[in-house]
């Protein structure tokens, strides 16, 4: 489908250059036999971002000195968010210097097996992780407004969009039981259902939201820039 521009003039978001991330991935392998098996399918790992894989066996302090790097690639852009992994294929996002798009790379090789979308123009600008899960990955970018993408894992074809307020989205949005947590600058934060893009609950909060929302325990915790950290009924 082909998102229709507005007119409204955009603040275009810029984030603090020290954080900056080069669009050269590496991936590193220990000197050993085995693949971790393990995904890592959102920012910090998971919806609550416990930052740290449980199921990684694989690195020690005995073997850590032995990586390598296993390939190299270019996307064409600058990324200031992580990627993502999902079943043998890597997703990230560009901020705008490759026309913001997603893309999946194969993680055995590096090579790109596609963008999204189509019809990405210069101008369009993602800052986020998108999260994946049942074959879905969920790609929040500023086209100047904010849309967020449901997006085939396997071919990079639109499952269906959802377009935000008028705002940007720069926090990465947070997956579980079905429904996708949604933060953006103006403070709105929804929660969508993740099979249609329909919006389950939308709520305000002055002072704007470019953290991104974590979820754990029927709870959504979201810190609120300079009104500090808020708890929502997931």
């Amino acid at each position: 489908m082909k998102f229709a521009k507005p007119v409204t003039r955009m603040v275009r978001y810029v984030p603090d250059r020290r954080f900056r991330r080069y669009a050269v991935f590496c991936a590193a392998i220990a000197a050993t036999a085995s693949v971790a098996r393990a995904d890592w399918t959102h920012f910090r790992f998971d919806s609550a971002h416990h930052g740290v894989n449980p199921n990684e066996s694989i690195l020690s302090p005995a073997n850590v000195a032995n990586l390598t790097v296993k390939w190299r690639t270019n996307i064409g852009g600058g990324c200031f968010a992580s990627a993502s992994i999902f079943e043998g294929k890597l997703y990230t996002a560009d901020t705008g210097s490759a026309d913001g798009k997603l893309h999946a790379l194969d993680i055995a090789t590096g090579q790109e097996l596609w963008t999204f979308p189509s019809d990405a123009l210069r101008g369009d600008h993602s800052w986020t992780t998108p999260p994946v899960a049942n074959g879905i990955v969920y790609f929040g970018v500023n086209r100047p407004g904010p849309v967020v993408y449901a997006v085939n894992a396997a071919t990079g074809q639109e499952v269906w969009h959802h377009t935000g307020p008028i705002s940007n989205i720069v926090s990465s949005p947070a997956l579980l039981d079905g429904r996708l947590y949604v933060a953006f600058t103006d403070g709105t934060i929804r929660a969508l259902d993740a099979t249609n893009g329909q919006v389950v609950w939308s709520v305000n909060h002055p002072g704007g939201a470019n953290s991104s929302p974590a979820v754990a325990g029927g709870r959504l915790y979201i810190a609120i820039h300079n009104r500090g950290l808020l708890a929502l009924d997931a």
